[in-house]
């Protein structure tokens, strides 16, 4: 990382973290399809607002706590 002032710095820190990236979100309801077909699990999706990535809290009925669900987006290079 090649940068002479702080604002440059920021920039490609911001630019290599992917927050610049312009970012879409999956459907609930795709999350919701993903988790049954590779987990069997089924029940109530709460999207949690992050920078970059897609971060769920999904309550399941006949269980206490709530499954934590965190979709990592790759970054396109």
């Amino acid at each position: 990382m090649d940068v002479s002032t702080d604002s440059e710095f920021i920039d490609a820190v911001a630019s290599e973290s992917g927050l610049l990236e312009e970012q879409s979100q999956l459907a609930d309801s795709t999350v919701l399809e993903l988790l049954k077909g590779s987990y069997g699990l089924r029940g109530a999706l709460v999207r949690i607002p992050t920078e970059k990535d897609e971060t769920f809290r999904l309550r399941v009925p006949g269980r206490t706590w709530p499954y934590h669900v965190h979709l990592h987006r790759v970054r396109s290079q």
